[in-house]
C-alpha cells in the first residue's frame, strides 16, 4: 500500500488557516503531522520567526521526532499559506513500530538519539549566535 492511500484510509486531517501556529516550541507533542497541502515554516522562537529553519510542503512530515519520545516539540510550525496535514498520533505510530523489525527498531532509536543530540547542538550554537 502506498502512503498516500494509508494516510487517506487511517488518518484524518486538519485544517490550519494562513498564519496559524500548527505546533509551539517547548509544548507536550500530541502528533505528527504530513502536509497534504500548503507550506509550513519551521522556527525556532515564536517572539522572533527568524531564520526559518526549513520551509515545508506536500508529503513532508514533522513532529515525529517528539512524539516517538513522547517528548516535547523541540521548534515551532506555523502555516505560511492554508494548509491541510494528516494527523499521526503516538498511538498510531507505536502501533506501526510494535509490527517493525527488532533490527529497524533498533536502528531507528539509535537514529532518534543521534537526531536529538544534532538539533539541540545546532541550537546551542544558533542561540550563541554562531550561526
Amino acid at each position: 500500500m502506498r502512503i498516500e492511500e494509508f494516510l487517506e484510509k487511517s488518518t484524518e486531517t486538519r485544517s490550519f488557516a494562513k498564519g496559524e501556529c500548527i505546533v509551539v516550541r517547548g509544548q507536550q507533542a500530541d502528533a505528527a503531522y504530513i502536509i497534504k497541502q500548503g507550506k509550513a515554516k519551521v522556527y525556532r522562537d515564536e517572539g522572533n520567526e527568524a531564520p526559518v529553519m526549513a520551509l515545508l510542503g506536500p508529503g513532508e512530515i514533522f513532529g515525529e521526532m517528539a512524539i516517538l519520545r513522547f517528548d516535547h516539540y523541540t521548534l515551532s510550525v506555523k502555516a505560511v499559506e492554508d494548509v491541510v496535514a494528516y494527523v499521526i498520533t503516538p498511538d498510531m505510530l507505536h502501533e506501526q513500530m510494535r509490527d517493525a523489525h527488532p533490527l529497524m527498531k533498533k536502528v531507528l532509536d539509535t537514529l532518534l538519539d543521534r537526531m536529538k543530540e544534532v538539533n539541540q547542538v545546532l541550537m546551542d550554537i544558533d542561540q550563541a549566535g554562531s550561526i
